[in-house]
């Protein structure tokens, strides 16, 4: 990521409602994250930032279930995902 973007994430991140570790998980994240898939990731934080809290449970209950191989955990992640994304376009075209 360029300097600008670190900078736009950093700022964001420190207003975001997020505990000191989970600001910092974030960071990490996004610093390993391609251009595209950070500006994503921080757009739909923008534009969904109730959801931030169930985007970092997600993210971290990924990170452990692919550090363990745990596939019925990254099964029922990824229905979760789906159920949660299914529901806000739901609310968007409703």
């Amino acid at each position: 990521m360029d300097d600008i973007f670190d900078e736009e994430v950093a700022e964001y991140m420190e207003k975001a409602s997020l505990s000191e570790d989970d600001r910092r998980f974030w960071s990490e994240m996004l610093k390993k994250a391609t251009p595209e898939v950070a500006v994503s990731i921080l757009s739909y934080f923008q534009e969904f930032p109730d959801k931030i809290q169930w985007a970092t449970s997600i993210l971290k209950r990924k990170v452990e279930a692919m550090k363990t191989r745990n596939k019925e955990a990254w099964s029922q992640i990824l229905s979760e995902e789906e159920q949660e994304l299914t529901n806000l376009i739901s609310n968007q075209t409703a």
